[in-house]
């Protein structure tokens, strides 16, 4: 028999990854990312993309901040985690906006599968950089969590 600590959850460090909440940051080109319900009616001009229809998919809507340009939708699969914590994701473009504006949004109807980021997206920021961000959703509220990677 072996004896095991038992630690206090509180006493857990937490990984330092950066978590957004689909909020502007640093540049004027930016993704506010929320649930479709409440916000899409019939004025709001949307594309639609499909990335699962299982019957526990849900509709996220991307909306722009200025000009987004290069925009991808991607599926993730976690290949390899870090001796910090930091997951390594095998990366497939599922699909593609040239520009994703302020006037027409694009709307994903997905599957959130468990704690693992399965879905994300990119962009290219006003700086010509690539930015990479994680879909996930909280586990306590149901919120939708950004995380980059």
């Amino acid at each position: 028999v072996t004896l095991v600590e038992v630690q206090p959850f509180i006493d857990y460090v937490p990984v330092d990854v950066p978590v957004y909440e689909g909020t502007a940051q640093d540049t004027a080109a930016w993704v506010n990312v929320d649930y479709a319900d409440g916000i899409v009616t019939e004025a709001t001009n949307y594309d639609w993309f499909t990335a699962d229809d299982s019957p526990d998919a849900t509709k996220v809507i991307f909306m722009a901040e200025g000009d987004v340009r290069d925009f991808k939708f991607l599926s993730l699969f976690c290949e390899d985690v870090l001796e910090d914590g930091t997951p390594v994701f095998a990366v497939e473009e599922m699909y593609h906006l040239d520009r994703l504006t302020p006037e027409k949004h694009l709307l994903v109807e997905m599957t959130f599968w468990g704690t693992m980021p399965s879905y994300g997206y990119s962009f290219v920021d006003d700086n010509g950089e690539t930015q990479r961000f994680t879909l996930e959703m909280s586990g306590m509220d149901g919120s939708i969590y950004i995380g980059k990677f």
